[in-house]
């Protein structure tokens, strides 16, 4: 998929504030790409912030483990945001090219352990995205894409 400069520009940024740790960061890219292209920002935010939960209850339930207090808690909502963030991935790529409409699907969304760990890293760089956008609150990210 086709990224704008301004887009391109946004992914630099994140790779710099990440210090060079975004995993997927072209299919980042293509995300915030539709979400601008098919006005949906406000469902790539929203995606950005169930990321950014998941990737935390996911660590916190790695370190306390199956036995440890809460986790079961923590399973359903951590469980809950993964079934919302596949909803709003698949709204978001539904305008998609076909073939990345695809590929994305076999890769993030397909039901199977390795789509899981590769959702995960997803969530992992729109983490990032949603940090960048909490720390720099007063840039219009809808007027750097129309720029």
């Amino acid at each position: 998929m086709q990224l704008s400069s301004n887009v391109i520009q946004i992914l630099a940024k994140l790779e710099e504030f990440s210090g060079r740790k975004l995993k997927r960061s072209e299919d980042l890219g293509a995300l915030l790409e539709l979400a601008h292209s098919h006005a949906l920002l406000a469902v790539f935010d929203r995606l950005a912030f169930l990321s950014k939960f998941a990737a935390k209850a996911f660590g916190i339930m790695e370190r306390i483990g199956r036995s440890g207090q809460g986790y079961e808690q923590l399973l359903r909502e951590f469980t809950g945001t993964v079934e919302e963030a596949r909803r709003l991935l698949a709204q978001l790529t539904e305008a998609a090219p076909p073939e990345f409409r695809i590929r994305f699907t076999k890769m993030y969304l397909d039901i199977t352990p390795a789509a899981l760990e590769e959702l995960r890293a997803l969530f992992s760089d729109l983490s990032w995205y949603k940090n960048w956008r909490i720390d720099h609150r007063n840039h219009d990210l809808s007027g750097f894409l129309e720029s």
